[in-house]
């Protein structure tokens, strides 16, 4: 039994001298792997992108970072526990100053210095987890309690008795015309809804042919398609919204049969190049282009299966923002 017991320990701290070698450095923002991807860690969790021509904001569980696009450096945006956390979505508000989006609230901020958003009174304390700009200057803030318009210096709270399909704001998305999309995550409730320019709101949900009631994502494809990804677990799947006649309806809806990477999609966006993206909640990536179907995962050198954020900047670069870090990949690598 005592040399069972060494051999066992010698066995236990072999492993762990095994991991400290082996484990990616912390202080190795960039890490190369095929040619053209290149995985940013630290950040790790990271849920939210803002892409900046000098800089991209990553937000998540860790707070707010900000990396170098050029030498794919990354840094604590606030000092060390200090700053938001469990970041969900980033925006620059009309007058140039970063809103963050964060389990504390909604904080702005400008030049160096933070504040806090106070929010319509029945919406705080709460999680804010999604912000909206509209192209008339309105900022949609959504919150786990209902949503908030302000309209200039005017804030006006949302709820389901306004339109709503549930009060947890968890994804907003304005088309080109104007209309605004507003998913929930709330599953068995929840659903999606969407308040035109003009008339009624219309709402749908699981008894509508949504494959799931938590909506994590929301995309346009050109001007005639709207698609909604969801899921929990290992269901869900993506909507496709089209308009006839003035009224958006549900064609159609996309699984891992379909093309997907997983049935739960995490994230959808549509690029430059008229791909569409979707990430999914643990296998990997599938981009669209046409009636091709191309699949990404770890082997390919995305830096972790789950895909929270996709995001393109100027030059045609995918930033993508996974559980793990962030996957930059270059133009001319796909």
């Amino acid at each position: 039994m005592k040399r069972l017991s060494i051999l066992l320990s010698f066995i236990g701290l072999l492993a762990l001298v095994s991991w400290i070698v082996l484990r990616p450095s912390p202080n190795q923002s960039a890490i190369a792997l095929h040619p053209g991807w290149k995985v940013i860690r630290p950040p790790h969790d990271v849920a939210a992108l803002l892409i900046e021509p000098n800089e991209v904001w990553a937000g998540g569980t860790e707070g707010v970072w900000v990396a170098d696009p050029h030498s794919l450096q990354a840094h604590p945006a606030f000092p060390a526990d200090d700053g938001p956390q469990h970041v969900h979505a980033l925006l620059r508000d009309v007058d140039g100053a970063l809103l963050i989006a964060h389990d504390g609230g909604l904080t702005r901020l400008t030049n160096g210095r933070t504040e806090r958003v106070e929010l319509p009174t029945g919406l705080l304390p709460g999680v804010v987890l999604s912000l909206l700009i509209t192209r008339s200057g309105e900022l949609w803030v959504g919150t786990d309690r209902g949503a908030a318009v302000r309209q200039g210096n005017i804030w006006q709270a949302v709820h389901v008795s306004d339109g709503l399909a549930n009060e947890v704001v968890n994804v907003m998305h304005e088309d080109s015309e104007g209309g605004l999309w507003i998913g929930s995550y709330d599953a068995p409730r929840g659903g999606l809804s969407y308040r035109p320019p003009k008339g009624p709101w219309q709402r749908w949900s699981v008894t509508e042919g949504l494959p799931h009631p938590n909506i994590t994502s929301l995309c346009q494809e050109g001007t005639s398609r709207i698609w909604a990804g969801g899921g929990l677990f290992e269901r869900g799947g993506a909507a496709c919204f089209e308009q006839s006649g003035g009224v958006w309806h549900l064609s159609h809806v996309f699984g891992k049969r379909d093309g997907l990477a997983g049935e739960k999609v995490r994230s959808i966006f549509f690029d430059s190049k008229k791909r569409l993206w979707f990430g999914s909640e643990y296998d990997g990536l599938a981009v669209r282009l046409g009636d091709m179907w191309k699949i990404y995962r770890e082997t390919d050198g995305l830096s972790h299966p789950e895909i929270k954020v996709i995001r393109e900047d100027n030059a045609g670069n995918l930033w993508i923002g996974t559980r793990d870090g962030i996957t930059r990949i270059s133009a001319d690598a796909l």
